[in-house]
This record gives C-alpha cells, structure tokens and sequence, in this order.
C-alpha cells in the first residue's frame, strides 16, 4: 500500500516514475515442496529455480506486447508471501481475499514447472479463471523452465 502512495506521489501525468509504469503480476505456480507442514513447506526449488525467472523478466522492464514503447518496475503477488501460511485463520482470510489480490494486478504470470504438474491443479486453473474475470489488462504470461 505504502509502495502505491508513494508511486502515485512521483508519477508523471502519464502514471510513470521516470520512463517506467508501475505492474503488479500475480503469479500463478503448484508448490515445489508442498506439504502441510508449514515450516518445511515451500513454492520454489532448493535453487530457486521461480525466483530466478522472475527476476529475469522483471530486469527485461517489459513484455512483447508493448516492446518498445513502455518499460516497467514489476512487483509480484505471490501467495506464499501475500497469504500468511502460519495462521489458519489468517489463511483462510488471505485466500477469500484472492479475487481482490487479483484485480489489483495487470496481468497473470502461469508457471509451468517440469517437476511439478500445473496445469490439471484445480486451484491453478481458478486462479486463471479469477484472472480472466477480474485482472484490469488482462494479459496473460506464460512461463517455464
């Protein structure tokens, strides 16, 4: 919240910071290491294979589809980090509140990882559905490894 006053603070008539528009990703992916233990529990790979990628397509400042004509400082959604995992309550809350999480965003990143299925998850396919009906562009990326 902080991070859009302040953008809204420095932006230009045209809504950027410098040359670069401000987009939300969320980011859509099966758990590496799931488990409903919470402290062992993980997203990503022990080489943080997502994190990885994400970074790279966050420095490129851009997608194809308005290449060249506007960059942008991504931030992603991720629900590892956005939804508390300690608190069952606090979960339960966070994921009743993805459809509000998804329509601040400009578009869904799906991750499709090759040693975990993405696409027969019913989650992940609601996640693309909530996507499709509540994301302001909406743009859909697709990554792999």
């Amino acid at each position: 919240e902080r991070l859009l006053e302040q953008w809204a603070v420095e932006m230009d008539e045209h809504g950027k910071v410098g040359d670069r528009g401000f987009c939300v990703s969320t980011f859509s992916h099966r758990w590496e290491r799931p488990g409903l233990d919470v402290a062992t529990a993980h997203p990503d790979t022990p080489d943080h294979k997502k994190a990885a990628k994400l970074a790279a397509y966050g420095e490129h400042g851009t997608c194809p589809i308005f290449e060249p004509h506007h960059k942008f400082d991504y931030y992603f959604w991720i629900d590892f980090a956005g939804i508390n995992q300690f608190d069952i309550r606090e979960k339960q809350l966070g994921v009743c509140k993805l459809p509000a999480y998804i329509s601040a965003t400009t578009e869904i990143i799906m991750y499709n990882s090759s040693t975990v299925d993405y696409e027969p998850r019913a989650w992940t396919r609601a996640e693309r559905a909530l996507g499709f009906t509540f994301a302001a562009s909406p743009l859909f990326v697709y990554m792999d490894d």
